[in-house]
């Protein structure tokens, strides 16, 4: 590892600023491209493969950014196996052969729907009734008028409105469900039932994602494997688009958007939909192990508080012959949390630490269903209302078409209103890079979909605040020709030093 105390004397004399503000720019100034570049070269190299989840080049590629941290003397803070590893099991080919059956009708993995987290075997014909949102809350529950122990349960994803437009739940014009629907089906898990469907309104949604899983994941879809001893930690979602809620109930689809239509309106809509289902599922095969990255940098006053900076170090592996490097999917993402790491660490031994701890996490199964990320939100090795916040990198090397004459930009996604702590203390951070970057900002008022596809999610859906680093998809994306020689490097570095200084910001506030 090259080392920056040269660097960093070189570039003093030219900050003009004093305090925090000269120690931020020169640790920032760390940051260097020449690394930046060395670690994508060999995280998007032949020799790691691809990367592919549980596979011989993701092995190399997690023994290879362990052994960064190490030589930074952070700390391994898992209690289990290699400290700097967690560790944990996969499935292959989990739940590829659910089939819902309604009559004479049959809604299929691969064709008609897509399933997240866990879902025990459920061979069997159950009831299934429409519960409006799916919410159980004391604001609103569309629970309490019906028992669902031991039935299926659909909803349609969203939440109730106020007249004025507000969200009911939050009382303010930001929703209060936020993800992918999973803090429903433990609601629906807790009043018994046996399964949850989420109806998406945007039925292209649905399709897009299941061509993704039929071309990267078919045949060898990833899941975790359920256990008798889980019951109670059931939280699997099949998918569905509205397009087919009229085929589970065997009724028309104006019937069903009727409904949908008074459920907007405010009106319950618990009960108007009942039928027979049967489901048929299969876990799979092959047990898969796998791991997250995982280094600790203790703060002072505050240490048993945590920022986590994560990005996703897996990619597709080798199909059809081909090599899928993944270079900025996601090699960018993680040689910046190695950089970040190493300029955290420089500070700490200068004397100078967070008075917040920081976890550096590259996380593994992204590409998967945020595999990792969902893993290490469900068994977090510190507790997560002490986590302050997630910064997220993925795919931040490279342009996207929007952006072909102009390309000093990277997407800044805030889990919050623009208007919050964590919106103004990461606006705060782009003075430092003012003449190289120029950061659009969205906010969770305002997101679109893309912003949606990453590791911050799993933290969103137990509401940690996140930021979320990106630009966007190029004609590259999830092609054997993301390679680390296209990759934009001075803006990639700009990029690593606004995190950086964002987490830092973020810890000390």
């Amino acid at each position: 590892m090259i080392k920056k105390v040269f660097l960093i004397l070189i570039c003093l004399p030219f900050f003009l600023v004093n305090g925090q503000d000269s120690v931020l720019l020169q640790y920032s100034a760390s940051i260097s491209i020449l690394e930046l570049k060395e670690h994508v070269k060999i995280l998007a190299s032949q020799e790691f493969e691809g990367r592919d989840t549980g596979k011989k080049g993701q092995k190399l590629a997690a023994q290879y950014i362990k052994e960064q941290f190490v030589q930074m003397d952070l700390e391994g803070p898992s209690l289990h196996g290699d400290p700097y590893f967690q560790e944990f099991s996969l499935i292959k080919g989990a739940w590829q052969n659910l089939k819902l059956i309604i009559s004479n009708d049959t809604l299929s993995t691969g064709s008609d729907l897509h399933i997240t987290g866990k879902l025990k075997d459920l061979d069997a014909d159950y009831d299934l009734v429409f519960v409006g949102y799916g919410i159980d809350h004391e604001k609103y529950s569309d629970f309490e008028s019906i028992n669902v122990k031991g039935k299926v349960v659909a909803f349609i994803a969203g939440e109730p409105k106020d007249k004025k437009g507000k969200y009911l739940i939050s009382g303010t014009y930001l929703p209060e469900y936020t993800g992918r629907g999973e803090a429903k089906a433990t609601y629906a898990y807790n009043n018994g039932a046996v399964a949850a469907i989420r109806i998406n309104p945007d039925h292209n949604q649905i399709d897009k994602t299941i061509r993704i899983e039929q071309k990267f994941r078919g045949g060898g879809q990833l899941g975790f494997p359920f256990k008798e001893s889980d019951n109670n930690k059931a939280s699997g979602l099949i998918h569905i688009g509205i397009n087919d809620a009229s085929r589970i109930f065997g009724v028309r689809q104006r019937l069903f958007d009727k409904a949908v239509g008074n459920l907007y309106k405010g009106k319950k809509q618990t009960g108007a939909f009942n039928s027979k289902i049967k489901l048929a599922s299969s876990q799979g095969g092959a047990i898969i192990e796998t791991e997250n990255i995982v280094a600790l940098l203790p703060g002072t006053d505050l240490s048993n508080e945590y920022v986590i900076i994560t990005a996703h170090f897996d990619h597709l592996g080798i199909r059809d012959n081909n090599t899928y490097y993944g270079a900025d999917d996601n090699a960018t993402g993680t040689a910046a949390v190695i950089e970040i790491a190493e300029a955290f660490s420089s500070l700490a031994k200068a004397g100078i630490r967070p008075k917040r701890s920081i976890l550096f996490m590259p996380v593994t199964g992204e590409e998967r269903g945020l595999l990792g990320s969902r893993y290490y939100v469900s068994n977090p090795l510190f507790p997560i209302k002490n986590t302050l916040a997630t910064i997220n990198m993925d795919m931040i090397g490279r342009s996207d078409n929007k952006h072909s004459e102009n390309t000093d930009y990277v997407y800044v996604y805030i889990s919050d209103s623009a208007d919050s702590q964590i919106a103004r203390t990461t606006h705060s951070a782009e003075v430092y890079v003012k003449d190289n970057l120029k950061p659009e900002y969205q906010y969770i008022s305002d997101r679109d979909y893309r912003m949606n596809g990453s590791d911050h999610a799993s933290f969103e859906d137990v509401n940690v605040p996140v930021l979320y680093f990106f630009c966007g998809i190029h004609d590259d994306y999830h092609r054997p020709t993301d390679t680390w020689d296209k990759i934009e490097y001075e803006k990639f570095a700009a990029i690593s030093r606004m995190v950086f200084i964002s987490a830092w910001k973020i810890a000390n506030k």
